[in-house]
């Protein structure tokens, strides 16, 4: 139903990453969003986030696996969900087997 006169609201529109996106084991990131001013309030449920504003950023922890971070954000149109993965990579390294002299 249409109301003369009524605008609808849309949906947030939001970009969300990871900075850096590929971590060490162990490490952690950065996750940052921005929807410019179309979402009234966010939450990434995983890490505890609630209400948070429509742009800002959290850090992960530490992370030990390769992880899907799914950000929700909410205006009066509804609610959007926005993700992005942080890939944990293996450190770039050798270990020198004895007499063989072969990396594994």
């Amino acid at each position: 139903v249409s109301y003369p006169g009524c605008a609808a609201v849309s949906l947030p529109s939001c970009s969300f990453y990871a900075s850096p996106a590929k971590i060490a084991k162990g490490g952690q990131t950065n996750l940052y969003w921005d929807c410019q001013g179309t979402a009234d309030s966010c939450s990434i449920a995983s890490l505890g986030v609630v209400g948070a504003p429509s742009s800002d950023n959290v850090s992960t922890g530490s992370l030990t696996k390769t992880t899907t971070f799914n950000l929700e954000c909410s205006n009066a149109g509804g609610i959007a969900n926005f993700m992005t993965k942080v890939t944990v990579v293996r450190p770039n390294y050798c270990e020198v087997i004895p007499f063989l002299g072969e990396c594994r």
